[in-house]
């Protein structure tokens, strides 16, 4: 079937071929119907477009028993030095053919296809091919060929062309030239057609005029020399008077008779003397020269020495100067794709009705209190706990956050000196600012924005992340005996009762696997906890239970409930970004400034930024779209980082578009081996292709605290009204500031049901 914009037609491999083929034309589109196939039928069938002289070729090929080869043109007539086709096609692509110089000479370079033949550089001779299936050789018909040989011949203006086109060894011929300007005039009568057949013994020499239509300025004839007995002879002259320009091109002559039909083409060139026909001035110094000739004449202009020398240092200048602009441009645009630090948190602004476009707040038109502001005498810088392309973490002692006489152990960020960065930081502490402080939030102390570097004063960790936590002590894990476990609890574990197991004292802690600090609680001051704020630990056992990685999760879904009711997006949830306290309090925040990201490998380079992929939703990916239920998706990753003991995601699925072909066929990671099967519901809940079949933090907050104990419940909400009501650097640094962020939040266009969650501190 061929179709194409407009009427198609079909061009068979031969054109006696007509047997058992029809051609059905339904408008633009044809169709080719080969009926009982034999092998006459192979070849090559080509489909026309008449009006853009477009084409397609197939090849058939319908196997004979014993005729291999199809019948062709004995003869291959080429111009000297251009390529031939020597068409000894087969009707079976399988078998091997080779060719040959008659007698065996075997011919090696050309190229083969076994619907057209060998095609490349031919001598003048005569070829065989020979084909060959493994257990007999058959011979081709010879093909014999003919190189045209002529002298490239330059012809002026206004002179008298003639070619002579000579067919010798034939009893009868006819002739037909084609070139460029050729009038086409009404056809001649069958009756006007004349032809020359001379028997060998004639010794006369008649001469014969055609009347082959030409151009008032042509002639052509044919005529037969004197003294040609042995063989007949005729020959086609083309004469052109007073050749012309717009007669340069392509000429072709034919000659064909009843048996066969020869083709020679060859390219006239008409050569015109250079002539200038137009010179003016522009403007000073500016000259226009106008010439014309073919070929086409180049100009000479004479300069003198002083003006050419004042040109070419021009010229040298105006090329650096291009070289140089170039090269900035090119500069500017690898630093604009570099990817900077930027802040991960989000806060949202509107959402589209579909809820598939987020419009987020410029942190920089949030407020900034200055009653945040701590002098830099205060701070005592101490060793770097982190630090990554953008900027670094370090440890120090804040004096007077509490009263004149306190100091407090804090983490303070701070930025490479370059505006971007700097801007970035800002952002990030307007805001925390904004949010507001929480108990399992890393929460703002302080800041220092004018006088020097802006530093960013935040509460102090001192176990580090949750990932390094993980693995450093996951040789203490108690875990249940295996002939204990069964699904009959429920994948529950009983939390009050004891177990004897051995288990090895934690090594030292540290915050981002630097050196360890003096023990501290991330909300009092410098020095030893006494008796009542122990009392509101979460545990104070130096194991690491099943209970502690519910706990942990339990604190997250807290924090992720906190944020959406404040309409901020985490972005980049994960245990790297969450860090343990004292007593196993764990608590969220964006510690990306503190890597290395360049050389993490859990982040991929996007443009200007360093993704999390492993940890995004297939949203957040393939869309761009991040919202509280792309966080979900999050969370669920974080939770199998939890109880997998610090694993890293997707273990088995490498970082490459495998990666990505998996995560949209609908893989997931399997149960990791701590976890309840309860735990590995949530998980799957929180990787639902939809995003709004994936539960709230709300809601999660209840499902992972109905697997903890009341007296557990009970501890972490004495310890969160602790939090809200005691004396804690940001909690009073916050009611200093008067909360003016979150009353101007209050009167925005949002709820608390923005991200279909809100925080319920006494959960």
């Amino acid at each position: 079937v061929c179709s194409g914009w407009s009427q198609v037609s079909w061009l068979f491999p031969q054109d006696a071929l007509v047997d058992g083929v029809a051609v059905e034309d339904q408008g633009s589109i044809s169709i080719l119907n080969i009926f009982n196939a034999t092998w006459k039928h192979s070849g090559r069938y080509t489909c026309e477009e008449g009006l853009s002289s477009q084409s397609k070729s197939v090849d058939i090929f319908i196997p004979g028993p014993e005729e291999w080869f199809l019948l062709s043109d004995l003869g291959v007539v080429m111009k000297e030095k251009e390529e031939g086709t020597i068409p000894c096609l087969v009707s079976d692509p399988q078998l091997n053919v080779s060719l040959y110089e008659r007698p065996d000479i075997p011919v090696t370079g050309l190229m083969y296809e076994p619907g057209r033949g060998f095609t490349g550089p031919l001598n003048d001779t005569s070829y065989l091919c020979v084909a060959s299936n493994g257990r007999q050789k058959i011979e081709s018909q010879v093909y014999y060929v003919f190189s045209v040989i002529g002298e490239e011949s330059h012809q002026l203006r206004g002179e008298v062309l003639t070619v002579n086109c000579t067919v010798k060894d034939t009893e009868m011929v006819y002739f037909f030239w084609d070139f460029p300007r050729k009038q086409v005039p009404a056809p001649l009568p069958p009756s006007t057609r004349d032809f020359l057949s001379h028997p060998p013994h004639e010794t006369s020499s008649p001469t014969l005029h055609t009347r082959l239509p030409l151009p008032p300025s042509t002639r052509d004839f044919l005529s037969h020399p004197p003294h040609e007995t042995s063989s007949p002879e005729y020959m086609s002259t083309l004469k052109l008077v007073r050749v012309r320009m717009d007669q340069t091109g392509n000429y072709a002559a034919t000659a064909y008779n009843e048996d066969a039909e020869e083709e020679v083409v060859f390219h006239l060139e008409i050569k015109a003397p250079p002539k200038i026909t137009s010179l003016s001035e522009i403007s000073n110094k500016v000259m226009l020269c106008v010439s014309e000739g073919a070929p086409p004449p180049s100009s000479l202009s004479n300069f003198s020495p002083a003006l050419y020398s004042q040109v070419a240092v021009l010229a040298a200048v105006l090329v650096l100067v291009f070289i140089t602009v170039v090269f900035l441009i090119v500069l500017i645009l690898l630093w604009r794709k570099k990817p900077r630090y930027e802040v991960r948190w989000k806060v949202i602004e509107s959402v589209s009705p579909d809820g598939q476009q987020y419009t987020y707040l410029d942190p920089t038109h949030l407020p900034y209190n200055s009653t945040w502001e701590v002098p830099r005498d205060n701070i005592s810088l101490g060793p770097v706990l982190g630090s990554g392309a953008f900027g670094r973490v370090v440890e120090a002692n804040v004096s007077g956050l509490l009263h004149s006489h306190s100091t407090t152990k804090v983490a303070i960020k701070m930025v490479k000196s370059n505006s971007g960065a700097v801007q970035s930081l800002m952002s990030e502490l307007k805001v925390l600012v904004h949010l507001g402080p929480h108990l399992n939030i890393v929460n703002l102390l302080g800041a220092c924005t004018r006088g020097g570097p802006v530093y960013l004063i935040t509460e102090f960790c001192r176990h580090g992340d949750l990932v390094s936590y993980l693995e450093r002590n996951r040789h203490t894990f108690l875990q249940r005996d295996k002939q204990k476990k069964s699904d009959a609890d429920g994948g529950y574990m009983d939390m009050n009762k004891e177990e004897s197991v051995e288990y090895v004292t934690m090594t030292k802690l540290s915050y981002a696997d630097i050196e360890p600090a003096v023990y501290e609680t991330p909300y009092t001051p410098a020095g030893e906890v006494s008796r009542s704020e122990a009392m509101l630990l979460l545990s104070d056992s130096p194991l690491l239970t099943l209970h502690d990685l519910l706990s942990f999760s339990f604190q997250v879904a807290q924090a992720m409930d906190f944020l959406s009711s404040r309409n901020c997006l985490h972005r980049d949830l994960a245990a790297r970004n969450v860090l343990v306290c004292e007593g196993k309090l764990v608590k969220v925040c964006d510690f990306g400034l503190a890597r290395d990201l360049t050389k993490d490998q859990d982040y991929v380079a996007k443009g200007t930024s360093f993704l999390p992929v492993k940890w995004m939703s297939p949203e957040s990916i393939f869309q761009n779209i991040y919202s509280c239920q792309s966080d979900v998706w999050s969370y669920g990753i974080l939770l199998w980082e939890i109880f997998s003991l610090g694993g890293s995601p997707y273990p088995d699925v490498p970082l490459t578009q495998e990666f990505y072909s998996a995560l949209k066929r609908g893989y997931r990671m399997n149960r990791p081996e701590h976890a309840p099967q309860s735990i590995f519901d949530l998980m799957k809940q929180c990787w639902e292709e939809k995003p709004q079949s994936r539960p709230t933090f709300s809601s999660l907050v209840v499902s992972v605290g109905n697997m903890l104990t009341d007296d557990y419940k009970k501890r972490y909400h004495n310890l969160a009204e602790n939090f809200l009501k005691g004396e804690q650097p940001a909690v009073l640094r916050s009611r200093a500031a008067g909360d003016q962020n979150r009353e101007t939040d209050a009167n925005g266009p949002f709820t608390k049901e923005t991200c279909n969650g809100s925080h319920s501190p006494e959960r």
